[in-house]
């Protein structure tokens, strides 16, 4: 697994990392939302971290907003 960085999500009071799956940059967010509770999705993003495009390529949903549960859906995301 290569997590680049670990950081909080200030906007959304979650955590996020940034990781690199088969030459792509990926940022993977895990947030509370107020439609499916902590829930982890991934975006395009370039080596910065900035997101390239919102169109998901990974949803999962967690029970907590945690930096564990976030590199449990890194795993889970590297591994399809």
């Amino acid at each position: 697994m290569i997590v680049l960085k670990i950081e909080k999500n200030v906007i959304t009071d979650g955590v996020r990392c940034l990781v690199q799956k088969n030459g792509q940059y990926y940022v993977v967010d895990l947030s509370y939302t107020f439609d499916h509770g902590p829930e982890a999705m991934a975006f395009p993003a370039d080596e910065n971290g900035t997101v390239i495009s919102w169109t998901e390529e990974f949803v999962q949903w967690y029970g907590t907003v945690s930096e564990e549960n976030l590199l449990s859906a890194v795993e889970e995301f590297l591994a399809e």
